[in-house]
């Protein structure tokens, strides 16, 4: 009995393909009766772009919904700033899409961000092309002997890649995924644990990207005295719940004292009983480096921490 449950639960053909095909069905026509309602419901109110009111929020909801349902980001994106300036502009909607993104492209903060992707890549590349991540991933498989084994000691390195978010995401888990790969670890429960210690920490330690951009916020929109942010900032980390919650919660369900529930206790199962780690379609958003990297032969940790 267990192994038709599990043969079932993992296989995802007949009767489950076909329910999820009604479901499938079923949502696509809800959706397109949602918005209809609110098509309608805006056409009626005559509104404008001043008086949008609760109507601005249609534009993420079809994003959110768009992104969920197609699995693609880009089109959602496009496709909702398309709704959005056509709900705001009318017929002239086009050009103003065009002139908004050049003000955003061409704007201080847009180039920043570029810049810093941009040389984060180029780090975690130098990294990869070191051998730092792979020498990590030796030395931590000297001591791990099981799969949550594994998983603590990439909720622990995510509490020692404090200074960046983007940074912690794309160190860790190049270097961690040979050691959870080894022990059966699903890619969908790596990924919950390198992006739950990824931004929490961040918003905990005054020497982070966040707690800049934190105490830069107080001090632009005026609720603090120029220089005065990161005074304040310091001030409300015990009060960062959020933060502290999610880090702490990680070895909790890492050691199953919270269970696993979800599409996550199915990930575990799958990769547990198939030895299938990453899901189905997973390869269109594969990080992973060439496989013609060629990798030192005694590859060295500290082309990891130094960086």
């Amino acid at each position: 009995m267990q192994s038709e449950v599990s043969e079932k639960d993992v296989s995802g053909v007949g009767t489950h393909e076909l329910v999820i095909g009604k479901n499938k069905r079923f949502g696509n026509i809800s959706l397109l009766i949602l918005f209809a309602i609110i098509a309608i419901s805006y056409l009626i109110s005559d509104v404008t772009p001043t008086t949008l009111g609760w109507y601005t929020l249609v534009p993420t909801f079809f994003i959110l919904i768009c992104v969920f349902w197609t699995k693609q980001i880009m089109p959602a994106y496009i496709l909702g700033g398309f709704m959005g300036h056509f709900m705001a502009f009318g017929s002239d909607f086009f050009n103003k899409y065009f002139e908004t993104m050049n003000e955003v492209v061409m704007g201080e903060s847009y180039v920043w961000l570029v810049l810093v992707c941009g040389m984060m890549s180029a780090l975690m590349v130098m990294i990869d092309k070191s051998g730092g991540a792979i020498a990590f991933s030796n030395w931590v498989a000297k001591f791990v002997t099981t799969g949550k084994g594994s998983l603590f000691w990439t909720w622990m390195m995510g509490l020692v890649m404090f200074m960046d978010d983007y940074l912690s995401c794309l160190a860790i888990g190049p270097s961690m995924s040979k050691v959870t790969d080894k022990h059966k670890v699903s890619r969908e429960m790596l990924s919950y644990v390198v992006d739950a210690v990824a931004a929490a920490p961040c918003v905990l330690v005054p020497i982070s990207t966040w707690a800049v951009f934190i105490a830069g916020l107080y001090e632009v929109n005026g609720y603090v005295p120029a220089g005065e942010g990161m005074a304040v900032f310091m001030k409300t980390i015990p009060y960062s719940f959020y933060a502290w919650f999610t880090i702490l919660i990680v070895p909790l369900v890492i050691f199953g004292i919270i269970p696993k529930v979800g599409p996550l206790k199915k990930a575990e199962l799958r990769a547990q009983t198939t030895g299938v780690l990453a899901p189905e379609g997973s390869e269109k958003i594969d990080m992973a480096t060439d496989s013609d990297v060629v990798v030192p032969e005694k590859p060295k940790m500290m082309n990891l921490f130094l960086p």
